[in-house]
């Protein structure tokens, strides 16, 4: 009987101390695990943040990009109606350059012109030209004017009157 109240004696020990062992160890592992979930409570939050951070900027670059898009958008549409004004002036000044009343602006301005200068050369339109040598008197006509009408007196000096 000794020897089995030893053998009880050293076993009760023994699973005194594995108890303690195991509840040291339950105790580390809790431990870890606590802490384990507030690294993982920040890596999420960190995640989270960076998204939203991501999430904005994407945001932004839309908006910057859209306001540009409208910018050129709305640059194209002023461009369009510019252009479609120029025309419509172009055609209305056409259609001037055809009216006998032009032909009378015509030799009335010139003849001005050709009181104030005295040796010149008159540049015009090649359809203006007859009108131009009709009025010029002794200027030299040169249909080399590029325009819609109208002509350009230049003195013997070169200067443009």
């Amino acid at each position: 009987m000794g020897i089995d109240r030893l053998t009880s004696s050293l076993l009760a020990e023994a699973k005194k101390q594995a108890d303690e062992i195991v509840k040291t160890a339950e105790g580390h592992l809790d431990k870890m695990l606590i802490e384990e979930k507030a690294k993982r409570a920040i890596l999420l939050k960190k995640a989270e943040e960076d998204a939203f951070q991501l999430i904005d900027e994407q945001r932004k670059e839309r908006i910057a990009s859209s306001r540009l898009e409208a910018k050129r958008i709305l640059n194209e549409a002023k461009e369009d109606a510019i252009k479609a004004v120029l025309e419509d002036i172009y055609t209305m000044l056409e259609s001037i350059s055809k009216k006998p009343s032009y032909k009378d602006f015509l030799k009335s301005t010139l003849a001005s012109a050709m009181r104030e200068i005295n040796s010149a050369i008159v540049h015009c339109r090649k359809d203006d030209k007859a009108v131009i040598q009709a009025t010029a008197g002794n200027a030299r006509v040169q249909d080399d004017l590029n325009a819609l009408g109208g002509f350009i007196v230049e003195s013997s000096d070169g200067k443009v009157h």
